[in-house]
């Protein structure tokens, strides 16, 4: 049988990496693949525990077909990008600030330098940002044990599940609007659940157009104050309470419901050293460029339109040749790994790594 050809993890040169990516998802993965294959020397930080990994299906990535999931499509890319020579830190390390250190000679090249609490710091000479958005919850009972199975936060994710069924989409928002129409293809009844009469929505043609679909049925102003559950712990109603201060209650019967009320991006930690707008999004400057030199970004932190996994991986595809050309210009080209007897030792060892990598164990570095 021929070989399967492993690459060796490409260790930073004087301990300092050619990218950094920050996240595990989606684009920060892709990233990870595309910056090792470009023969750089990356390292990927980040949870495991992001929203994709939180998708018991994932039906509309071109080419996976996995009744595991997104969890599934996680493990199965980083042990690609380890393939090729990414390094991987142990999950749930999380970069906590990011500084540019300038160089005290005039020939030396400025860096990044990652803090990581309890940790040595990391140094790069790049920087992916790809830390995704958290969607916001209602922070009800019940609600941790129901997202991700009949509770979501994407409709045309998972709108397919619900085929001839009753759904509710909370919120009055374009993303809740637009949820309420992609869901009446495929419900029986969609029932759309604002606080308030008017809506926050700005596109007019797709409010009279919610308004106009007739399994469409929209109650305002209301809140939901309960999720309903059976004995299994399987949703099949909402409770709601009117919001104007009149005393009246509804129940309405449900077997999913998506939660359209926005996300916050997981940008906290890095305001004040990229330009943000009002929500936390990252500004780009071109396709991945940010406002600090040297920084990208990729997936749901910068995203305002699509927000889809596949989506993200292309951003996080375009961040990686974006930092791959900026370093060809401002560092030159550089072999990372110098030493031929480093690369056949770490063949065998990185083999091995690889295929820890499917059972949740990444390939480690060293951060010393």
């Amino acid at each position: 049988p021929q070989a399967k050809i492993v690459a060796p993890t490409r260790h930073p040169v004087n301990g300092v990496y050619d990218i950094a990516v920050l996240g595990s998802g989606p684009a920060g993965l892709t990233a990870g693949l595309y910056g090792a294959r470009a023969g750089l020397s990356v390292l990927v930080l980040g949870s495991e525990t992001g929203l994709l990994s939180e998708t018991p299906r994932l039906d509309n990535f071109p080419s996976f077909v996995s009744d595991q999931g997104g969890q599934q499509w996680i493990q199965s890319t980083k042990q690609q990008a380890a393939s090729f020579g990414a390094s991987f830190a142990p999950p749930g390390l999380l970069v906590s600030s990011l500084n540019r250190h300038e160089p005290k000679k005039e020939d030396e090249n400025p860096h990044f330098v990652l803090e990581v609490p309890g940790q040595n710091s990391i140094k790069s000479w790049s920087v992916i940002i790809a830390t995704g958005a958290k969607p916001r919850h209602l922070n009800l009972p019940k609600e941790d044990i129901l997202w991700g199975k009949s509770l979501h936060s994407c409709a045309i994710c998972d709108g397919s599940l619900y085929a001839d069924k009753d759904v509710v989409v909370v919120g009055g928002g374009d993303a809740a609007v637009d949820a309420a129409i992609l869901l009446a293809r495929h419900a029986k009844l969609v029932t759309l659940v604002h606080r308030r009469n008017d809506y926050k929505a700005s596109n007019q043609v797709s409010i009279d157009l919610m308004k106009k679909t007739p399994n469409i049925e929209i109650l305002t102003p209301f809140v939901v104050d309960r999720w309903e559950t059976d004995v299994n712990n399987e949703l099949n109603g909402v409770s709601l309470q009117r919001n104007d201060g009149k005393r009246e209650q509804k129940r309405i019967h449900c077997n999913g419901a998506f939660v359209m009320i926005g996300s916050t991006p997981n940008t906290e930690w890095v305001k004040g050293k990229v330009d943000l707008d009002d929500e936390g999004l990252v500004l780009l400057k071109g396709e991945t460029g940010t406002s600090l030199t040297g920084v990208f970004a990729a997936g749901e932190v910068a995203d305002t339109v699509y927000r889809q996994a596949i989506t993200a991986a292309a951003s996080g595809a375009q961040a990686a040749i974006d930092a791959e050309r900026w370093l060809r210009k401002t560092r030159g080209v550089r072999k990372v790994v110098a030493q031929a007897e480093v690369v056949k030792k770490d063949l065998a060892v990185n083999v091995s790594r690889v295929e820890k990598s499917m059972s949740s164990v990444p390939v480690e570095c060293d951060l010393a």
